[in-house]
């Protein structure tokens, strides 16, 4: 079977973790290739909630082995807690999770520095990615392997603890290869949080675009990856930065409660808006995304609905993002009917023909607007509860 890999099209908070595990049952080979402990899925599975900020969703299938790239930093103590929380819940990990030797470490003094940006204007969760990565790209960073030949006193115990998991994932990776296993990658955040084509400087501090797996992971760039696009049927960000399509308060307290936006990793309340078309083709064009993964239609639970097919700016009506000039610009918005009382029957469709008729148009303007094939609708939180067309 062909490589599939899976992103975030707007900040994240998307529910790729729900996506991912959908499509894990069909992949032998999980891989996180981006990132660290301020992402966050979650997943429901046997009336269980898991969790997982570092573990790519697959380790929940008993057949699947996880990897977690050289892309990404990793704080051990939080590693450690997730891989006994995940034993807990009766879910094994030994001899199915591999950490790469060259994963930079999140240390207690990334952990420190990052705190004090704690409120300030990037919106940092304090989880001490940033610094990580400062001092990866500054070439005075400790990776998971130099930290297995080197003692040090901070990380004994839980470096101790990882040690049978931290291999040369990308000669594993090759290997894999060789056997015929096929992959399934894992993005973190969403492409709009992308260091590079993200809105700057209210971004993450990697790469968040479907390419940065093969810099994330060492899989060969000549080798096939489908792509897929996760993305609410409205908007979610935490965090600083603007946010053009955010409801007003009232209905942002309504759709936050339906929706139970809190984010996974800090709790945070966070900040809802309508669906924003020329930020979702922005993201498609720069990702390459070939197809869209659509969750949470049934929590938006407003008539009419709102939708953003493009901006005001300088008088000007566009019908792109204009994600250098956010600031300056305003949404302008069409109004879709509602689809309240069809929800019920959503929730029940197995069949992507027998979608209801308004929550079908929604999906077709998304369609259209986009030119990308919608390929996964969630109809529900639990693992059953997906339309493949």
């Amino acid at each position: 079977m062909k490589n599939t890999v899976v992103v975030g099209m707007f900040f994240g908070d998307c529910g790729k973790g729900r996506i991912v595990d959908y499509l894990a049952q069909s992949y032998k080979v999980c891989v996180r290739f981006n990132g660290g402990n301020n992402a966050g899925h979650t997943i429901l599975t046997n009336e269980k909630k898991v969790v997982s900020h570092y573990i790519p969703c697959g380790i929940l299938h008993p057949n699947n082995m996880a990897i977690l790239g050289n892309g990404m930093v990793i704080d051990p103590i939080a590693l450690v807690e997730e891989i006994k929380s995940l034993e807990s819940l009766e879910i094994n990990v030994k001899d199915r999770l591999f950490i790469s030797n060259r994963a930079h470490i999140v240390l207690d003094k990334h952990k420190e520095e990052d705190t004090h940006q704690l409120g300030k204007s990037i919106g940092t969760t304090g989880k001490g990615i940033g610094p990580a990565y400062q001092d990866k790209m500054a070439r005075s960073g400790w990776t998971m392997g130099r930290a297995i030949k080197e003692s040090s006193k901070s990380l004994n115990t839980p470096i101790e603890f990882l040690r049978p998991y931290v291999i040369d994932t990308v000669s594993l990776i090759h290997s894999f290869i060789d056997k015929g296993y096929n992959f399934l990658f894992e993005g973190a955040q969403g492409i709009l949080l992308d260091i590079d084509h993200g809105t700057y400087p209210f971004v993450t501090s990697s790469n968040t675009l479907p390419s940065a797996l093969y810099t994330g992971t060492g899989f060969p760039g000549n080798l096939p990856v489908s792509s897929v696009g996760v993305v609410k049927a409205y908007t979610t960000k935490v965090g600083a930065g603007p946010f053009p399509t955010r409801m007003e308060l009232k209905d942002e307290d309504k759709q936050r409660l339906i929706g139970q936006e809190y984010g996974a990793t800090t709790g945070r309340p966070r900040d809802c808006g309508w669906l924003d078309l020329p930020a979702l083709k922005y993201a498609i064009n720069i990702g390459g995304i070939e197809q869209l993964a659509i969750t949470k239609l049934d929590c938006l639970l407003f008539n009419p609905i709102k939708v953003c097919v493009g901006y005001n700016l300088a008088g000007d009506f566009i019908d792109y993002f204009p994600i250098n000039r956010l600031e300056e610009a305003s949404p302008v918005y069409i109004a879709m009917p509602g689809f309240d009382d069809e929800i019920k029957k959503f929730q029940e469709t197995v069949n992507y023909n027998q979608i209801p008729n308004r929550i079908r148009a929604y999906l077709d303007l998304i369609e259209t607007f986009t030119n990308t094939e919608i390929a996964y609708v969630s109809t529900g939180p639990e693992r059953n509860q997906m339309i493949k067309r």
